[in-house]
């Protein structure tokens, strides 16, 4: 499905975060992408979408090469992402927000599909709410659905966690687990909390200095583990 090879890639001339970055996400999987802070998770993501242009390597997408075109090319070649911090648009309702994750799909109407809503309900009663009102758990279920909703084959997904109550962490684990089943998806997830992470992954992949360093299967990454420990630990 994902094939990185080598990839090498900075926010500056000549600067490398990424320093040959190479993995392989078999169709199907939801495999996490694992390290401490600065290691060049995001990036990575970055790059596969192409938002960050890379100096160096290969990104294929079921065996087509998509490194180096534009990320809306990316996009409607079956390539969803929810990156970091959200990115909504707070003056949008919650409708409208969903609209901009299907504009411009090929095949797709300019719509809000019926199941959409089906996923996380507590949005339709917010269909007509503006999205900055919404709470930080609401915006992350939004976050998510907008990429859903333009029926992407790999899901891209980074920190989802991030500013959530752990209740409702709990809840979109649940959901997305269930929604990457129901509709085949592949997904490449970093995350910091390893809680979730265990509740949805089948394998790990570890950075470290903006290479991946290790791999491992989910049932030998535990709290306390040596992976835990030699990789994720401060």
């Amino acid at each position: 499905m994902l094939t990185v090879d080598g990839l090498i890639a900075g926010y500056q001339h000549g600067s490398r975060v990424l320093d040959g970055v190479s993995f392989h996400v078999r169709r199907g999987e939801i495999v996490a992408l694992m390290g401490r802070n600065g290691m060049g998770k995001t990036t990575v993501l970055r790059a596969i979408t192409g938002h960050l242009p890379a100096a160096k390597g290969t990104i294929a997408l079921d065996g087509e090469e998509i490194l180096g075109r534009a990320s809306h090319e990316i996009a409607n070649r079956g390539v969803g992402y929810v990156p970091q911090g959200r990115e909504i648009f707070d003056d949008f309702t919650t409708e409208e927000n969903l609209l901009m994750g299907v504009i411009g799909k090929k095949g797709l109407p300019n719509k809000v599909p019926d199941w959409a809503y089906e996923i996380f309900p507590m949005l339709r009663e917010r269909r007509w709410q503006r999205a900055g009102t919404l709470s930080g758990g609401q915006q992350q279920q939004l976050a998510i659905l907008r990429a859903l909703v333009g029926e992407p084959k790999l899901l891209l997904l980074d920190e989802p966690s991030e500013g959530v109550q752990p209740s409702i962490v709990q809840e979109i684990a649940r959901t997305l687990r269930r929604t990457v089943l129901e509709k085949t998806l592949t997904v490449l997830l970093v995350e910091q909390n390893l809680e979730l992470v265990l509740g949805m992954a089948s394998r790990f992949l570890f950075m470290e200095n903006g290479r991946v360093v290790d791999e491992a299967p989910v049932h030998l990454v535990r709290p306390g583990s040596e992976f835990v420990q030699k990789y994720l630990s401060v």
